[in-house]
Formats: structure tokens, sequence, C-alpha cells
């Protein structure tokens, strides 16, 4: 259980950085290859919560990710909107703060992840529950069918809606990956059929495309909300990544404190990098020199952070406030 841990780190701190990159403006072609990185979060979010001992209470173990995600993420807002009466990085208009609080696709954007965190969680809970009442073959078979019509549904127009695509569009792919997370982080068997599959429908469709209109079309343009090319390359990419990082070669590199540290506090690094990217935007800093900059200064924030959260944890009784921070 140790090493599984432990590449998990490795596997999390991978996902942060290609994140980060897509919101620094990088080359097309790093843009498209790193384009793995919100499946890979999801799918470790996903098996994570799945191997969790607290979900015996299932509103207690809500409010927990509640806490977890979307109280450090609304107290970031606030900050980062003060921060902006006198910076003015974004519009403050009513419409635009209310759709960040909201996580929504719009507003200063970046946060919308932060929804489908919540809600793989929520899901989760589902799929325990369905676990113990359902044979697990049935659960495989319903997700895909569920996804299919899914597909059906977004070919119909169904999701065009904004209140619809808000409440709906991303929870029924989230339950694909939450369904096949278990397997391809804990059944070797299981993941090279699954990465299998995966690239034989990302590379076919990529091969259709090409043939048809002559270009390689981006992973991207599938993204919001996930449609199946955009999910089979995320699954595949992170099937082999967990292949990779498995190897007993890798457990030294797994052990690094670095890595650790980044995994455990990922969310407050991610966020933190949201202000600084705003910050940024009025230097004209190549994409590589400004990546360094937005990783090294959001590691400090959250380390200098951690210090006067740990201070502030001796004086005070009310711990659970304080962990918000942490």
């Amino acid at each position: 259980m140790k090493d599984r841990d432990n590449y998990i780190d490795i596997l999390k701190s991978i996902g942060l950085l290609c994140i980060i990159i897509a919101h620094i403006n990088p080359p097309e072609i790093v843009f498209r290859i790193r384009n793995f990185d919100v499946v890979l979060m999801i799918l470790i979010s996903a098996n994570l919560a799945i191997k969790s001992k607290k979900i015996n209470n299932w509103k207690k173990y809500a409010f927990i990710r509640f806490k977890r995600l979307i109280l450090p993420t609304w107290i970031f807002l606030i900050i980062f909107f003060i921060i902006n009466i006198f910076s003015r990085f974004i519009d403050l208009s009513l419409k635009n703060i209310l759709l960040s609080f909201a996580l929504s696709n719009y507003g200063i954007g970046y946060v919308w992840i932060i929804r489908i965190y919540f809600m793989i969680s929520l899901i989760v809970l589902l799929f325990k529950l369905l676990q113990n009442k359902i044979n697990i073959k049935v659960i495989y078979i319903m997700s895909i069918l569920l996804y299919i019509l899914y597909e059906i549904l977004f070919k119909l127009n169904a999701f065009n809606n904004i209140i619809i695509d808000y409440l709906f569009a991303y929870i029924i792919p989230c339950i694909l990956l939450v369904t096949i997370s278990e397997k391809m982080f804990n059944d070797k068997r299981c993941n090279i059929i699954i990465t299998s599959i995966s690239l034989i429908i990302f590379a076919t469709y990529t091969i259709y495309k090409y043939i048809v209109d002559g270009i390689i079309i981006s992973t991207q343009v599938f993204k919001y909300p996930f449609r199946f090319y955009y999910l089979s390359y995320g699954i595949f990419v992170t099937g082999l990544l967990i292949m990779l990082t498995k190897n007993k070669k890798l457990y030294n590199i797994s052990e690094n404190r670095f890595l650790k540290y980044v995994s455990e506090n990922s969310l407050w690094i991610y966020l933190w990098h949201i202000l600084i990217l705003y910050s940024l935007n009025a230097f004209k800093f190549t994409w590589y020199i400004k990546l360094i900059i937005v990783i090294i200064l959001s590691l400090m924030i959250v380390y200098i952070q951690k210090k006067i959260v740990n201070i502030i944890e001796k004086k005070v009784s009310n711990k659970s406030i304080v962990n918000i921070f942490k």
C-alpha cells in the first residue's frame, strides 16, 4: 500500500504541472500533448475516494469533501476579488463574481474543475452504495450504456442550455470515470485492457478525422463537456502513466519529499497559481519563463501559508477552521 500511495504523488504532480502548463498558453503541440491532465486528476480523485475509509456516513463524507474542496476555493475567491479591487485583473461585475463562486465554466475561469472534483465525491458515494447491492459487472455495463445515451443526447443538442450543462453535462462522463478508476489503479490486467481500448478509440477517430477533414483534430474541441475523443486520450495516457509509475525502478523517485509536498498541497498550489497568472498578464514573458515563475511563486506562497497556519493552529482550539487552509 505504501508504494501505491507514493506513485500517486508522482501522478498528482504530473497532473498539476500539466494543468498549469495549459494555463500559460504554451505552443500548440505542448498544449495538445498535455491534454490528459484533467482526466488523470479525476481518475486519481475517484480512486482515492473509493479507497477512503471515511465513506461510512454519506452526509458526513459529503460535508468533509465540501470543507476540503469548496470552502478553500470560496476563501481564495474572496481574497482574489479583494485584491482585484486594487489591481483590476478582471471585470468585477456581480454576474462575474457569482459565476465564479458557483464554480461554473465562466467567471474568472479555472475553478470549474473544483466543481467536478466535488461531483466525483458524490458519484463515488453512489458507486459504493450500488456496489453493496448490485454485481460490479452490472455497474460497468450500466455506466457504459449510460455514457452511450449521453453521446446520443449530446448529438441531439440536449446540453445546449447553460443550466443543464452546469448541473448534468459532466455527471455521466464522470460516472464512467469513477467506474473504471478502481480497476485501472488496482488491477494491472484491467488497466492494460482499458488503456488499449482507449488507444484504439483515440487512434481510430484521429485517423478518421484526418481522412475526412485533412487535419489532426485537437482533443480540446471535445472537452466542454467531456466527449469520447477527449476521454479516450486522457484514459489512454493515464493508464500508461499508471503502468510506468508503478515500475519498481521508480519507487525511489516516488519517495521524493518534494513530490509528496506537491501532492499534499495540490489544491492550494492550484488556487494560488490562478492569482499569479492574472498578475503576470501585464508582462510579456515567454511561456516557459512564465511557467517557472508561476510554479516557484505558487510553491512559495503555499510554504508561507503552511508556516502561518501551523503557528495559528497551536494557539486556537478550533482546528477545523484552520485545517481549511492546509
